[in-house]
């Protein structure tokens, strides 16, 4: 709860690569090659 208030608050800094289907093997290999900045998100259709 704690941090759903503070993201609400905007006192969070989340950082998001998103990632279409066609593109997940390309997510896959910046995230083990550790190349992706905070979270690789990948998004069907």
């Amino acid at each position: 709860m704690e941090v759903i208030a503070l993201a609400r608050a905007g006192r969070l800094d989340i950082h998001t690569e998103t990632f279409s289907l066609d593109e997940a093997p390309e997510a896959y290999r910046r995230l083990r090659e550790g190349s992706i900045l905070g979270r690789g998100v990948v998004v069907p259709g």
